[in-house]
């Protein structure tokens, strides 16, 4: 884990005896990855305000005190993230200007966990609801067109791509889609959902900042797929650049 260069002692903002945050993520949809610079109060541990028993692998240094926070099983809230200091009120975590927090979708997840700067600074844990999704096991570029890779249960389910408001605007009957299908459609950013209750498309192994950059997919004609900030696939109808020649 790569934490910024900061002064040795961390320096309070926001609430009165605060401490700043080095680094915050999760990175795998699972764990919360937290690091704090020292000095810190004796005895001081990372933990989720209201009460949630959290069990944690201390990853500190002499720097920093760090360490991975389980997050299966918390349920939809939004938490307070602190130190709590045997004996001692506890301690607030606060976001520095310019930090980049971090949050990534687990494969089948239920939830999905992300850490957020609070309008007083304060770093929290937001653990949001998600609906059911299908999770891509593989994209091919045949000549036919692009194939994904769904798993046996969806594997002859239709695929759709739905513009902001919900509306279906290019189907197939499976996981092979050919550009014919969006011939006709004005350029637009859509997702892609499969099957009649329409679940969207998940990344296997959601842990990158920027999924749609660090794991490009195929384009086909106007068809690009993409990954979405959320770690679902979206599709990009592109301009028609024979248009008007």
């Amino acid at each position: 884990m790569r934490l910024r260069r900061r002064a040795e002692e961390s320096r309070a903002t926001g609430p009165e005896g605060s401490v700043e945050v080095a680094f915050a993520g999760v990175l795998d949809g699972r764990r919360l990855w937290l690091a704090v610079a020292r000095p810190v109060p004796t005895g001081a541990a990372f933990a989720l305000r209201p009460g949630a028993a959290v069990p944690s692998t201390d990853t500190s240094d002499e720097r920093h005190l760090a360490a991975r926070l389980d997050l299966d099983g918390l349920a939809p809230a939004s938490y307070d993230v602190v130190l709590a200091v045997p004996g001692g009120p506890d301690v607030p975590l606060v976001v520095p200007d310019g930090t980049v927090l971090r949050a990534a979708t687990a494969p089948a997840a239920t939830v999905r966990p992300r850490p957020e700067r609070a309008p007083d600074e304060r770093l929290r844990l937001r653990v949001e609801p998600l609906d059911p999704a299908v999770e891509l096991a593989g994209v091919d570029l045949e000549p036919d067109g692009v194939r994904l890779d769904l798993g046996p249960d969806v594997a002859d389910a239709p695929v759709h791509l739905v513009d902001d408001g919900g509306t279906v605007v290019a189907s197939w009957p499976g996981p092979l889609l050919d550009d014919a299908a969006v011939a006709d459609l004005a350029p637009q950013r859509t997702r892609v959902v499969v099957g009649d209750d329409r679940r969207p498309v998940r990344r296997r192994a959601d842990g990158l900042a920027d999924a749609g950059r660090g794991a490009p997919l195929p384009a086909l004609g106007r068809l690009r797929l993409r990954w979405g900030g959320d770690g679902t696939l979206v599709a990009r109808v592109a301009e028609d650049q024979g248009a008007g020649g």
